[in-house]
This record gives structure tokens, sequence and C-alpha cells, in this order.
């Protein structure tokens, strides 16, 4: 995961307009006003680059984003040779790509293993037996055993009284009793004994 977000663009942008934010001040506290500006124009004029390519790609595909009004600011700050201003934009919308990637990135991961612990078959009641059956056979009003430790496989009305894990879903790390009649979704965690 790490090094994914170190491959990332917006991570590679923010390094370079906070390296050359930071460079760029330590040329002014050395009295190099016209190297801090240099540097500044470099680390703004990566980002305005990147943005230039943003901006191209939405546009064709019909879509305009945020980036045009962070690549006016830049650009406008550039031409008005605020270079200190232009440097700290970057930083910004540097600092927002890089956080966008890594919500995005961590969201999938999420969403995928999520996807990955789903049932993906049930124990259903059938000819007085217990059979495993895949979840698409799973039908309105068949009744199912829901094992310790097990994922409920598609969502119900309990007929008894069941503790469940309910944190994949609300996010919360808390044991819920469940009585009967109560209706459960599909993905929580049985914790208690058999259902």
């Amino acid at each position: 995961m790490m090094s994914q977000t170190i491959r990332s663009v917006g991570f590679v942008l923010l390094v370079i307009s906070a390296l050359t934010l930071s460079v760029g001040g330590v040329c002014v506290a050395l009295r190099m006003r016209p190297l801090a500006g240099a540097v500044w124009l470099a680390g703004a004029s990566v980002v305005l680059l990147a943005l230039t390519v943003s901006i191209a790609k939405a546009v064709l595909k019909r879509q305009i984003g945020i980036d045009v009004p962070a690549w006016l600011a830049i650009g406008l700050a550039l031409v008005l040779g605020e270079t200190l201003a232009a440097a700290v934009s970057a930083l910004m919308v540097a600092s927002g790509q890089a956080l966008e990637e890594y919500a995005q990135s961590r969201a999938r991961r999420e969403m995928t293993a999520l996807l990955r612990r789903a049932p993906r078959h049930a124990t259903r009641w059938e000819s007085c037996e217990w059979h495993a059956v895949s979840i698409d056979l799973v039908d309105r009003g068949d009744r199912l055993l829901v094992r310790s430790g097990e994922f409920v496989p598609v969502d119900g009305t309990l007929n008894s009284v069941a503790e469940l894990d309910e944190s994949m879903l609300t996010g919360e790390a808390q044991i819920r009793q469940r009585l009967s009649g109560e209706s459960l979704c599909c993905g929580v965690v049985n914790v208690g004994l058999p259902f």
C-alpha cells in the first residue's frame, strides 16, 4: 500500500512542491531572493504542468472539475511574478490530490476486502437436512443456518436470538444482540451460538 502511495502522481507532486517551497524559504533566509523565486517557479510549474494534463484529459471526457480554478490561481500568480503565492497554491493543490488518491486507494482496498469476505454459500434446510447451497439458489422463505463465526449470507429475518458483530456495516466495534423477528443484513458475523 505504501509503495503505491509513493508512486502516485499526487504524492510525487506533493513532495516536489513541499521541497521547492522549503528550499525557497531557505534561500530567502540566506538572502538569495532571486534563487528562491526561481526554485518556487520550478515547483509551481511542475504542478501547473500536471494540472494542464489533468484538465486536458477531463476536457476530452467532457468533465470539467476543480482543476480549472487551481490552474488559474497558480498561472495568474506566476504571470504576476508572485512565485511564493504560486508555490503555496501548488502545495495546496498537490496535497489535495495526494489525499484524494490516498482516499480512493483506501476505499478501493476496503471494498475489495469486504467483497472478498462476502459469503458464497449458505446452509439451507431442505428435505429434513442442512445442505450447503450457492447464494444464488437462496429464495425468499428459505430457512438458513448461520454457525458461529460465519457471515450472514443474505438479508433476512431472525427466528431466534442472535449475537452479531455488525462492525463491517456500521463501523461500531460492539456486539449486538438481536431478537427473534428482527431483520438482519447480509455481511454481519455471528459471534454467538448458531441460529
